[in-house]
């Protein structure tokens, strides 16, 4: 109840909104409570940004998963995540954006939820181009999957326009036939 509550602000009124007091006013718990399930609103936003980037990995999953070319499967990823960031803004801008307030490190569960995205990337480039050593491998999947996510970034806060006129999924496509005609060269 209290991470639907929590979700339904970041939601409808942006994270910016989402309190300790805007929480407990919603489900008719008291701040005490609240603090025996959450140490803190830290672990709260790090629940909420847990089950957004959970959502957001079984959604690729769902809408990619029958895809067997790997170049179209990592086309439709990147289309979903836009997909995604546009339906859900604030939470997807809550879950890669908001540096937590204590300066400490990202929470575990978001870590694994991010890496299984990473390791889809991996085997499908590794697939693509079974040459790349491991290494090469895992940083290119960081460095597409990052490029995904700045095209996305800069699509959602209205600034891909300063590079480009074209709609973002024209930009996400030429992204991945760049890097992959990148990567299929001897």
């Amino acid at each position: 109840m209290i991470l639907e509550a929590a979700r339904n602000i970041v939601e409808t009124q942006g994270y910016q909104a989402l309190t300790v007091r805007a929480v407990t006013s919603r489900v008719g718990y008291t701040a005490g409570t609240l603090y025996q399930i959450f140490d803190n609103l830290e672990a709260l936003l790090a629940a909420v940004n847990a089950e957004t980037v959970a959502e957001l990995g079984d959604s690729i999953v769902a809408q990619t998963r029958d895809i067997k070319d790997p170049k179209a499967r990592l086309r439709k990823m990147s289309h979903r995540y836009v997909d995604f960031a546009f339906a859900h803004p604030d939470r997807w801008r809550l879950a890669f954006e908001q540096i937590a307030p204590d300066g400490g490190d990202r929470p575990e569960i978001i870590t694994r939820e991010t890496g299984a995205v990473f390791d889809c990337v991996n085997r499908l480039l590794a697939q693509a181009a079974p040459r790349l050593s491991p290494n090469r491998l895992k940083n290119g999947a960081a460095a597409f999957w990052s490029s995904v996510h700045g095209v996305c970034h800069l699509a959602l806060s209205r600034r891909l326009d300063l590079a480009t006129d074209q709609p973002v999924y024209v930009v996400l496509d030429e992204l991945i036939d760049t890097y992959f005609a990148g990567i299929e060269k001897p």
